[in-house]
């Protein structure tokens, strides 16, 4: 009925709606990896032969990347190099990190209908969890709070309240990660768009592109 129509079509499904991020959480992955001083950007991971299993699950990449750094995970997009940065990691600590950039949680927006989305607690993680999590399954998220973990990446590793009307007076800002991993990321993220990236057509001629 009309009713139904109207209230579907005037909910803003970027607020309203969950989904899994899929390997777009990978960027969040590496962030823990980082902050853990396991990893660094030039860290060298094996992911031959493309296949790895965990437990009875095998987990692909697009083809065999061999042995890749971990800002190469990021511009190839390897399942598998994710997985392994996050069983290396201790559970909590992962958890840890992806709640410090309020997954599972809302913005704090106040707008009506937002979801918190969900992450589930480290103590019910399986190993194939992990794994799933790492690129982006098992969670859930909407595309406000996407945006905003993005954001912080964006701004040094500062997170900034979300709103949507003006704020006129200065709003502080609380680290999540430092500004060298932050930047660290982003340069990663640069390689997405390059050449050897999987989204080069998204690269602007004079402009510093990031995409995931």
């Amino acid at each position: 009925n009309n009713r139904s129509w109207l209230k579907s079509a005037a909910r803003n499904r970027s607020v309203t709606d969950v989904f899994e991020p899929g390997s777009t959480m990978k960027v969040f992955t590496i962030a823990a990896g980082l902050e853990s001083e396991i990893f660094t950007p030039h860290t060298i991971i094996d992911t031959s032969p493309g296949v790895f299993k965990v437990g009875n699950h095998s987990i692909s990449d697009h083809r065999n990347y061999g042995s890749i750094d971990v800002t190469t995970v990021i511009t190839k997009s390897s399942n598998i190099g994710a997985t392994k940065i996050a069983l290396a990691l201790r559970p909590q600590f992962f958890y840890d990190v992806l709640n410090k950039f309020e997954f599972g949680q809302t913005t704090g927006s106040t707008f009506p209908g937002e979801r918190a989305g969900l992450l589930r607690s480290f103590d019910t993680w399986t190993e194939r969890d992990i794994a799933s999590l790492s690129y982006g399954y098992g969670v859930e998220v909407t595309s406000l709070k996407l945006a905003h973990a993005y954001s912080i990446i964006a701004n040094d590793g500062i997170k900034l309240p979300v709103s949507f009307v003006k704020i006129d007076n200065p709003v502080q800002g609380e680290e999540v990660i430092s500004k060298k991993i932050a930047k660290q990321i982003r340069d990663m993220l640069e390689t997405v768009v390059s050449s050897e990236g999987t989204a080069s057509k998204a690269a602007i001629k004079g402009y510093r592109v990031i995409g995931k």
